[in-house]
């Protein structure tokens, strides 16, 4: 036994060497159909959604990237490396901007970004909201500008928020190398408020930097390494992992077939089988901690007790996850407020029916990629009550996602069901008849066992 483990755990060695190797040194010679494909808007608002405050300058970004990445000279050519380009230009500026945007901050946040204000705290009050003077206090006499005209002259701009004359001339030097007879950045600091040079700027500094190599040369353990050379002080590593991690899900990193993700898959669903069931980790809702009594002291269940014991599961697995996380200034048509830790597939209409977003294969695609680093998740679902018990008015039950198999290429996806009792925990809560299957439109629904309630999930919650 523990022979053969030896040789599987060098199998999967070997295998994650080898697709490394294919992708820095290999080129195209797999067969991805999806490494080649251009940015999209929606693909890059999924990742960033306030690339949407400016729609325009965020589709001629877009524009100008595809250019480039089309030049094979450029290889912005596998699913990874478009994830890590985009993670990093999003994270500068969210495809919103291309100009550092003072004139919005705070007098706290001016006093807790830049030395210059903490020492002169009255010129952050007499000068909130004048970008100009601002920046010629912020970034005057220092990073290389020789008066405080130039920290105004020199201030972040470009798709990399370049600061600095200093790194002005370290990028135009680098520009100039790449894109030969297009400009002088030093010279005409402004160009970089152009879409088409802050692209070639921030792709002539992701070149000569070695950024690209080393885009090849992993997913989200090298993102740190990357942000350290784009950004090193910067306050963002999380966001930026975080960031990758949805664009890995937009641009279906894990299923590039560049990377040999699919050696095990079934042959009926191309897919390889997963099951994280585990007995010992189920737990009922109906538990003592979910009890209480009320002012005429009958014992009843508190109300959310699905979702905490889900949660509770989680943890169980050693998982942390399920929380709604931040509350976002969209709603979607029916009112349902959006939450950044939620992935929102499908809402409940005012008459009842429902609707999906659009976010269905995002949804689906997250809960692969955590199943596949064996991770269980937690799913918000309708129950066809036209009632929304949660706080997210969007959700009548929750329970967790164990798994994902095939019925002769059907794709299903199991789940442990928390809202029964401890005595039905064999016949409902772990039976392997809770089935969820992937429809053509890529939501997930099934019939739950036993009372044959519709179940259609609504929303996946995001683990940390």
């Amino acid at each position: 036994l523990n022979q053969n483990i030896n040789l599987y755990t060098k199998k999967v060695q070997d295998l994650s060497f080898i697709r490394q190797m294919r992708l820095i040194y290999g080129g195209q010679s797999g067969n991805c159909p999806r490494c080649n494909e251009n940015f999209t808007y929606e693909q890059i608002k999924s990742i960033f959604p306030a690339a949407a405050k400016n729609e325009t300058l965020a589709k001629q970004l877009i524009e100008e990237l595809n250019k480039i990445k089309n030049n094979t000279k450029y290889e912005i050519n596998t699913c990874q490396k478009k994830a890590h380009l985009i993670t990093q230009f999003g994270a500068e500026t969210g495809f919103n901007t291309l100009i550092e945007n003072l004139k919005d901050y705070s007098v706290s946040g001016l006093k807790r970004s830049f030395k210059y204000f903490r020492s002169h705290p009255a010129e952050a009050q007499t000068y909130l909201g004048n970008t100009k003077e601002l920046a010629k206090r912020a970034y005057g006499n220092r990073l290389g500008n020789e008066s405080l005209d130039e920290g105004y002259e020199y201030m972040g701009r470009g798709l990399i928020q370049l600061t600095g004359k200093d790194n002005y001339k370290k990028v135009n030097k680098e520009f100039k190398k790449t894109f030969p007879n297009q400009g002088d950045l030093l010279d005409n600091p402004e160009l970089l408020e152009k879409p088409k040079f802050a692209v070639m700027s921030a792709m002539s500094f992701w070149m000569n930097k070695g950024l690209n190599n080393l885009a090849s040369q992993g997913g989200i353990e090298k993102v740190d390494e990357i942000t350290k050379i784009i950004n090193k002080h910067t306050k963002s590593y999380d966001k930026r992992r975080n960031s990758f991690e949805s664009a890995s899900l937009i641009f279906n990193v894990d299923n590039c077939e560049l990377l040999g993700n699919n050696t095990d898959s079934c042959e009926h669903c191309n897919k390889p089988h997963i099951d994280l069931s585990d007995a010992s980790k189920w737990m009922s809702q109906f538990n003592d901690s979910e009890k209480y009594t009320d002012e005429n002291g009958v014992v009843k269940m508190k109300q959310d007790g699905c979702w905490r014991t889900s949660v509770k599961v989680l943890k169980n697995y050693g998982v942390e996850g399920g929380s709604l996380g931040s509350k976002l200034s969209e709603t979607y048509k029916n009112g349902t407020n959006k939450y950044s830790n939620v992935i929102q597939t499908v809402i409940n209409m005012p008459d009842g029916s429902l609707k999906t977003t659009g976010d269905e294969l995002l949804g689906v695609r997250y809960i692969d990629s955590q199943l596949s680093k064996k991770k269980p998740v937690l799913v918000g679902v309708d129950k066809n009550k036209n009632k929304t018990y949660n706080k997210d008015n969007s959700t009548e039950h929750f329970f967790v996602i164990t798994g994902r198999k095939c019925e002769n290429g059907k794709i299903y996806y199991k789940y442990f069901e928390v809202g029964t009792y401890e005595s039905n925990k064999i016949l409902k809560g772990i039976t392997t008849e809770n089935k969820l299957y992937l429809k053509e439109d890529n939501t997930l629904a099934g019939i739950k066992p036993i009372d044959n309630t519709p179940l259609t999930v609504t929303q996946v919650r995001k683990n940390k």
